[in-house]
């Protein structure tokens, strides 16, 4: 098993390196991060001298790297190597926490769709928001004391400071995963959370208010983001068959895996984490928004086709044949409904 799941990734790594070495620089959210962290890089004020709409951590990093390393293209290019290798890493970590058989169905497919991302160059932002939501729920299958809880917040607070609706979103369903733990002391531990998100905020406000461009921060941050929401044509304009199949694939999979999570508290918790992390497609629902957005989904789907039993699939065929039918023939008139309109 070791040699196998080695030479996947040795082979994930060298295929990284071919694409990011080879692709050609036109994703328009590569360029806007790389230009955002330059604005950094040059003494700019982000929300008064240049635009933005997210909070500032991201391209904020890319710019120390920048000023450490070389302020060219190529340094961009090898820490999007650097975040493809690491979530790959983090996924399996979280496999192996999460199943004990070190099935490699579950190594396979989180490869593929690692390299699905990869492939369609959809490193940004939202990819690195997806590696600090491993990293939490790495945290969450270790041990739960005070000292990871606030590892936890940390890394919530530093999510927030990445893009604050994923952000707002996962830290919600945290703070519901601790009541679904058999811990006696879970006041204590959402209070110790709390203070973890506070700590890099305290950053951002400091950042904000000796720079005197709180009122520009506030309209472009929170209102912006609300004018996306509220203009239903900017939501859905790249809503197309696509993401309507794989919304209606995500909603099968949300109500059977709750319906099977009982009382597994490490279920559940990937459960939740999968479910904040859908956030990613707000304000925006593409593509690249939604691939991201099943990056916590794609362990609980392999991993529901994995303990299947096949040998009541007719059982339960008999059973909702109807229900079946019914969204069948919903799939068909959807397909030949959106080439009509």
């Amino acid at each position: 098993m070791k040699n196998i799941k080695k030479a996947f990734f040795i082979l994930y790594f060298v295929i990284v390196l071919l694409l990011k070495f080879s692709q050609k620089i036109g994703y328009f959210d590569e360029i806007w991060n790389f230009n955002m962290a330059r604005n950094f890089l040059y003494g700019n004020l982000p929300y008064r001298d240049f635009n933005m709409i997210i909070f500032p951590a991201f391209p904020f990093i890319l710019s120390v790297l920048l000023k450490i390393f070389g302020n060219q293209f190529l340094v961009y290019r090898i820490f999007q190597i650097f975040l493809c290798v690491i979530a790959l890493k983090l996924s399996w970590k979280i496999i192996d926490k999460f199943d004990q058989e070190n099935n490699i169905f579950l190594y396979f497919v989180n490869w593929v769709y690692f390299l699905f991302l990869v492939c369609n160059n959809i490193i940004e932002y939202n990819f690195f928001s997806l590696v600090l939501v491993e990293l939490v729920v790495l945290l969450e299958f270790s041990k739960n004391n005070y000292r990871n809880r606030f590892l936890i917040g940390v890394l919530l607070g530093i999510l927030i400071l990445t893009k604050q609706t994923i952000g707002i979103s996962v830290v919600f369903f945290s703070i519901i995963s601790i009541f679904f733990t058999s811990d006696k002391n879970k006041f204590k531990k959402i209070i110790t959370e709390i203070l973890g998100i506070i700590l890099p905020l305290i950053f951002l406000i400091i950042y904000i208010f000796s720079n005197s461009i709180p009122n520009e921060f506030v309209d472009y941050t929170f209102f912006s983001c609300s004018n996306f929401l509220t203009n239903g044509k900017n939501f859905l304009k790249y809503f197309g068959i696509s993401e309507i199949i794989i919304c209606f694939i995500i909603l099968i999979i949300t109500i059977t895996f709750f319906i099977q999570t009982k009382k597994d508290e490490k279920r559940i918790k990937l459960f939740l984490y999968a479910i904040s992390m859908l956030s990613v497609s707000v304000p925006i629902l593409d593509n690249s928004h939604l691939s991201i957005s099943l990056g916590i989904f794609v362990i609980l789907f392999t991993y529901m086709i994995k303990n299947l039993d096949f040998s009541e699939l007719d059982k339960y065929i008999e059973k909702y044949k109807k229900i079946i039918l019914v969204v069948i023939y919903l799939i068909i008139i959807t397909f030949f409904g959106i080439g009509f309109f």
